[in-house]
Protein backbone atom coordinates (compact mmCIF):
# COMPACT_ATOMS: atom_id res chain seq x y z
CA UNK A 1 0.00 0.00 0.00
CA UNK A 2 1.38 3.43 -0.95
CA UNK A 3 1.59 6.45 1.36
CA UNK A 4 -1.33 8.08 -0.40
CA UNK A 5 -3.46 4.95 0.06
CA UNK A 6 -2.63 4.93 3.76
CA UNK A 7 -3.58 8.58 4.13
CA UNK A 8 -6.79 8.12 2.19
CA UNK A 9 -8.20 5.53 4.55
CA UNK A 10 -8.80 8.36 7.02
CA UNK A 11 -11.36 9.98 4.71
CA UNK A 12 -14.69 9.01 3.23
CA UNK A 13 -14.40 8.79 -0.54
CA UNK A 14 -16.96 9.98 -3.10
CA UNK A 15 -18.34 6.82 -4.64
CA UNK A 16 -20.83 8.73 -6.80
CA UNK A 17 -19.57 11.76 -8.73
CA UNK A 18 -23.10 13.15 -8.85
CA UNK A 19 -22.52 14.05 -5.20
CA UNK A 20 -20.94 17.50 -5.15
CA UNK A 21 -18.27 18.39 -2.61
CA UNK A 22 -19.87 20.11 0.40
CA UNK A 23 -19.34 23.87 0.32
CA UNK A 24 -21.34 26.89 1.44
CA UNK A 25 -25.08 26.29 2.01
CA UNK A 26 -27.12 27.75 -0.82
CA UNK A 27 -24.06 28.20 -3.07
CA UNK A 28 -23.94 26.46 -6.42
CA UNK A 29 -20.52 25.94 -7.99
CA UNK A 30 -19.96 27.11 -11.57
CA UNK A 31 -20.28 24.52 -14.32
CA UNK A 32 -17.40 22.08 -14.03
CA UNK A 33 -16.16 19.63 -16.63
CA UNK A 34 -15.58 16.74 -14.26
CA UNK A 35 -14.55 14.49 -17.15
CA UNK A 36 -11.21 16.34 -17.27
CA UNK A 37 -8.75 16.22 -14.35
CA UNK A 38 -7.85 19.49 -12.64
CA UNK A 39 -4.41 19.88 -11.02
CA UNK A 40 -5.87 21.14 -7.74
CA UNK A 41 -8.31 18.24 -7.46
CA UNK A 42 -5.57 15.73 -8.39
CA UNK A 43 -3.44 17.29 -5.65
CA UNK A 44 -6.35 16.85 -3.24
CA UNK A 45 -6.65 13.19 -4.25
CA UNK A 46 -2.95 12.61 -3.63
CA UNK A 47 -3.42 14.01 -0.12
CA UNK A 48 -6.31 11.65 0.55
CA UNK A 49 -8.91 14.43 0.32
CA UNK A 50 -12.55 14.30 -0.76
CA UNK A 51 -12.84 17.22 -3.19
CA UNK A 52 -12.14 15.29 -6.41
CA UNK A 53 -13.87 13.31 -9.14
CA UNK A 54 -13.19 10.08 -11.02
CA UNK A 55 -11.09 11.82 -13.70
CA UNK A 56 -8.92 13.35 -10.99
CA UNK A 57 -8.49 10.00 -9.26
CA UNK A 58 -7.56 8.34 -12.54
CA UNK A 59 -4.99 11.05 -13.23
CA UNK A 60 -3.63 10.74 -9.71
CA UNK A 61 -3.18 6.99 -10.09
CA UNK A 62 -1.44 7.51 -13.42
CA UNK A 63 0.94 10.02 -11.84
CA UNK A 64 1.65 7.62 -8.97
CA UNK A 65 2.41 4.82 -11.41
CA UNK A 66 4.92 6.92 -13.36
CA UNK A 67 6.22 9.19 -10.55
CA UNK A 68 5.77 7.36 -7.24
CA UNK A 69 7.60 10.10 -5.33
CA UNK A 70 4.89 12.64 -6.22
CA UNK A 71 3.31 11.72 -2.87
CA UNK A 72 6.45 12.94 -1.10
CA UNK A 73 6.24 16.19 -3.05
CA UNK A 74 2.69 16.98 -1.98
CA UNK A 75 3.46 16.01 1.63
CA UNK A 76 6.52 18.27 1.59
CA UNK A 77 4.35 21.06 0.18
CA UNK A 78 1.84 20.79 2.99
CA UNK A 79 4.53 20.68 5.67
CA UNK A 80 6.34 23.74 4.27
CA UNK A 81 3.09 25.72 4.19
CA UNK A 82 2.55 25.20 7.91
CA UNK A 83 6.20 25.68 8.90
CA UNK A 84 6.63 28.88 6.89
CA UNK A 85 3.43 30.51 8.16
CA UNK A 86 4.34 29.60 11.74
CA UNK A 87 7.88 30.92 11.23
CA UNK A 88 6.64 34.24 9.86
CA UNK A 89 4.06 34.62 12.61
CA UNK A 90 6.63 33.87 15.30
CA UNK A 91 8.88 36.53 13.77
CA UNK A 92 6.17 39.10 14.53
CA UNK A 93 4.11 39.24 11.33
CA UNK A 94 0.39 39.47 12.11
CA UNK A 95 -1.13 39.88 8.62
CA UNK A 96 -0.86 37.76 5.51
CA UNK A 97 -1.63 37.77 1.79
CA UNK A 98 -1.82 34.30 0.22
CA UNK A 99 -1.68 34.24 -3.59
CA UNK A 100 -2.21 31.07 -5.63
CA UNK A 101 -4.12 29.42 -8.44
CA UNK A 102 -6.34 27.73 -5.84
CA UNK A 103 -6.35 27.98 -2.07
CA UNK A 104 -4.04 25.38 -0.60
CA UNK A 105 -3.73 24.79 3.12
CA UNK A 106 -1.58 22.68 5.44
CA UNK A 107 -4.05 19.76 5.51
CA UNK A 108 -6.70 18.59 3.10
CA UNK A 109 -10.47 18.39 3.60
CA UNK A 110 -10.71 21.58 5.63
CA UNK A 111 -9.07 20.18 8.76
CA UNK A 112 -6.76 23.19 8.95
CA UNK A 113 -6.57 26.36 6.86
CA UNK A 114 -3.68 28.78 6.57
CA UNK A 115 -5.21 31.49 8.72
CA UNK A 116 -5.71 28.99 11.53
CA UNK A 117 -1.96 28.35 11.54
CA UNK A 118 -1.23 32.07 11.82
CA UNK A 119 -3.91 32.51 14.48
CA UNK A 120 -2.39 29.79 16.60
CA UNK A 121 0.41 32.34 17.14
CA UNK A 122 -1.58 35.60 16.81
CA UNK A 123 -5.32 35.05 17.51
CA UNK A 124 -6.29 38.25 15.68
CA UNK A 125 -4.07 37.73 12.62
CA UNK A 126 -5.53 39.19 9.42
CA UNK A 127 -5.56 37.20 6.21
CA UNK A 128 -6.41 37.78 2.55
CA UNK A 129 -6.60 34.89 0.10
CA UNK A 130 -6.40 35.57 -3.63
CA UNK A 131 -6.99 32.73 -6.09
CA UNK A 132 -8.70 32.16 -9.41
CA UNK A 133 -10.48 28.92 -8.51
CA UNK A 134 -14.10 29.72 -7.52
CA UNK A 135 -14.67 26.44 -5.67
CA UNK A 136 -11.86 26.91 -3.17
CA UNK A 137 -12.78 30.59 -2.74
CA UNK A 138 -16.36 29.57 -1.87
CA UNK A 139 -15.13 26.87 0.51
CA UNK A 140 -12.90 29.37 2.30
CA UNK A 141 -15.68 31.91 2.65
CA UNK A 142 -17.95 29.19 4.01
CA UNK A 143 -15.36 28.37 6.68
CA UNK A 144 -15.55 31.89 8.17
CA UNK A 145 -17.95 31.17 10.99
CA UNK A 146 -17.90 34.37 13.04
CA UNK A 147 -18.47 38.04 12.26
CA UNK A 148 -15.00 38.79 13.56
CA UNK A 149 -13.46 36.35 11.11
CA UNK A 150 -15.51 37.89 8.29
CA UNK A 151 -13.97 41.31 8.97
CA UNK A 152 -10.42 40.05 9.46
CA UNK A 153 -10.24 37.39 6.73
CA UNK A 154 -11.09 37.85 3.05
CA UNK A 155 -11.10 35.54 0.04
CA UNK A 156 -11.03 37.01 -3.46
CA UNK A 157 -11.50 35.33 -6.80
CA UNK A 158 -9.04 37.28 -8.95
CA UNK A 159 -6.35 36.70 -11.58
CA UNK A 160 -3.43 35.76 -9.34
CA UNK A 161 -1.01 36.23 -12.25
CA UNK A 162 -1.67 40.00 -12.32
CA UNK A 163 -1.05 41.33 -8.79
CA UNK A 164 -1.19 44.94 -9.95
CA UNK A 165 -4.97 44.62 -10.25
CA UNK A 166 -5.99 42.71 -7.13
CA UNK A 167 -3.63 44.64 -4.83
CA UNK A 168 -5.93 47.64 -5.33
CA UNK A 169 -9.05 45.70 -4.34
CA UNK A 170 -10.86 47.20 -1.30
CA UNK A 171 -10.82 43.86 0.52
CA UNK A 172 -7.02 43.91 0.33
CA UNK A 173 -6.60 47.56 1.26
CA UNK A 174 -9.26 47.44 4.01
CA UNK A 175 -8.09 44.17 5.57
CA UNK A 176 -4.33 44.75 5.55
CA UNK A 177 -2.52 47.68 7.19
CA UNK A 178 0.27 48.62 4.82
CA UNK A 179 2.01 50.59 7.55
CA UNK A 180 2.99 47.19 8.98
CA UNK A 181 4.87 44.20 7.49
CA UNK A 182 2.91 41.60 5.55
CA UNK A 183 3.62 37.92 5.14
CA UNK A 184 3.21 37.26 1.40
CA UNK A 185 2.56 33.56 0.78
CA UNK A 186 3.11 32.37 -2.78
CA UNK A 187 1.82 28.82 -2.58
CA UNK A 188 1.01 27.26 -6.00
CA UNK A 189 1.62 30.59 -7.71
CA UNK A 190 4.95 30.43 -9.54
CA UNK A 191 4.14 26.82 -10.44
CA UNK A 192 1.12 28.04 -12.44
CA UNK A 193 2.65 30.89 -14.45
CA UNK A 194 4.16 29.46 -17.61
CA UNK A 195 5.87 32.61 -18.90
CA UNK A 196 9.01 33.26 -16.82
CA UNK A 197 8.81 36.96 -17.68
CA UNK A 198 5.27 37.18 -16.32
CA UNK A 199 6.28 35.23 -13.22
CA UNK A 200 9.19 37.62 -12.64
CA UNK A 201 6.96 40.68 -13.07
CA UNK A 202 4.33 39.28 -10.69
CA UNK A 203 6.92 38.58 -8.03
CA UNK A 204 8.49 42.02 -8.45
CA UNK A 205 5.07 43.72 -8.18
CA UNK A 206 4.36 41.92 -4.90
CA UNK A 207 7.83 42.68 -3.57
CA UNK A 208 7.54 46.38 -4.39
CA UNK A 209 4.04 46.54 -2.85
CA UNK A 210 5.03 44.86 0.42
CA UNK A 211 5.95 47.23 3.28
CA UNK A 212 9.45 47.22 4.72
CA UNK A 213 9.95 44.26 7.05
CA UNK A 214 7.66 41.99 5.04
CA UNK A 215 8.57 38.41 4.20
CA UNK A 216 7.72 36.43 1.07
CA UNK A 217 7.40 32.65 1.46
CA UNK A 218 7.37 30.65 -1.77
CA UNK A 219 7.91 27.24 -3.25
CA UNK A 220 8.30 25.80 -6.73
CA UNK A 221 7.67 22.24 -7.86
CA UNK A 222 10.50 20.84 -9.95
CA UNK A 223 10.33 18.92 -13.20
CA UNK A 224 10.56 15.41 -11.65
CA UNK A 225 13.28 14.56 -14.16
CA UNK A 226 10.73 13.67 -16.83
CA UNK A 227 12.18 14.23 -20.29
CA UNK A 228 9.24 13.02 -22.38
CA UNK A 229 5.86 14.20 -21.09
CA UNK A 230 4.05 12.45 -23.93
CA UNK A 231 4.17 9.29 -21.81
CA UNK A 232 1.22 10.78 -19.92
CA UNK A 233 -2.35 10.62 -21.15
CA UNK A 234 -3.73 13.54 -23.22
CA UNK A 235 -6.15 14.43 -20.40
CA UNK A 236 -3.30 15.05 -17.96
CA UNK A 237 -1.34 17.08 -20.49
CA UNK A 238 -4.44 19.13 -21.40
CA UNK A 239 -5.13 19.80 -17.73
CA UNK A 240 -1.58 20.94 -17.03
CA UNK A 241 -1.41 23.17 -20.08
CA UNK A 242 -4.81 24.71 -19.38
CA UNK A 243 -3.78 25.62 -15.82
CA UNK A 244 -0.29 26.76 -16.97
CA UNK A 245 1.21 24.21 -14.58
CA UNK A 246 4.95 24.73 -14.93
CA UNK A 247 7.54 22.43 -13.34
CA UNK A 248 10.87 24.26 -13.47
CA UNK A 249 14.42 23.00 -13.11
CA UNK A 250 16.49 24.24 -10.15
CA UNK A 251 18.49 26.44 -12.52
CA UNK A 252 15.35 28.00 -13.99
CA UNK A 253 14.13 28.82 -10.49
CA UNK A 254 17.52 30.25 -9.52
CA UNK A 255 17.37 32.48 -12.60
CA UNK A 256 13.85 33.61 -11.69
CA UNK A 257 14.87 34.51 -8.13
CA UNK A 258 18.39 35.79 -8.86
CA UNK A 259 17.66 39.40 -7.91
CA UNK A 260 16.53 38.30 -4.44
CA UNK A 261 19.36 35.85 -3.70
CA UNK A 262 20.99 38.15 -1.13
CA UNK A 263 17.67 38.55 0.71
CA UNK A 264 16.91 34.88 1.41
CA UNK A 265 16.40 34.03 5.05
CA UNK A 266 18.65 31.16 6.19
CA UNK A 267 18.99 28.46 4.99
CA UNK A 268 18.28 30.05 1.59
CA UNK A 269 16.66 28.43 -1.42
CA UNK A 270 16.73 24.75 -0.47
CA UNK A 271 14.73 21.53 -0.80
CA UNK A 272 11.53 22.17 1.16
CA UNK A 273 12.28 19.32 3.56
CA UNK A 274 15.48 21.13 4.61
CA UNK A 275 13.82 24.47 5.33
CA UNK A 276 13.68 24.63 9.15
CA UNK A 277 12.77 20.94 9.55
CA UNK A 278 10.67 20.19 12.62
CA UNK A 279 9.67 16.57 12.12
CA UNK A 280 6.67 17.34 9.92
CA UNK A 281 6.44 16.00 6.39
CA UNK A 282 9.10 13.86 4.71
CA UNK A 283 12.52 13.61 6.35
CA UNK A 284 15.15 16.23 5.40
CA UNK A 285 17.26 13.58 3.67
CA UNK A 286 14.38 12.90 1.27
CA UNK A 287 14.69 16.37 -0.27
CA UNK A 288 16.04 15.07 -3.57
CA UNK A 289 12.98 12.84 -3.94
CA UNK A 290 10.45 15.58 -3.11
CA UNK A 291 11.10 17.75 -6.19
CA UNK A 292 10.23 20.94 -4.29
CA UNK A 293 12.41 23.98 -3.57
CA UNK A 294 11.38 26.60 -1.03
CA UNK A 295 12.61 29.90 0.40
CA UNK A 296 11.63 32.99 2.35
CA UNK A 297 12.64 36.42 1.09
CA UNK A 298 12.94 39.33 3.53
CA UNK A 299 12.28 42.90 2.39
CA UNK A 300 14.63 45.14 4.32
Amino acid sequence: MTDVDTNRTEHTRHEDDSERPALAPGWSPPPLDISVPHPHRVYDYLLGGKENYQADRDAGRELLAKVPDVVLTVRATQAFIERSITHLAQSGITQFLQVSNAIVAPYSSGQTVSHDVARAVHPDARFVYVAEDPVTIAATRASLTTSQEATQISALQEDFRDPGEFLKHPEVTDTLDLRQPVGVLLFCMLDFIADPGQASRALDTLYQWAPSGSRIALFQMLDWGIEDWTVFSPSILHSMIGAQMTLRTPQQLNDLLARYADQFDPPGLVPATQWHPDGSGPDPDQGDRCALLAAVISKH
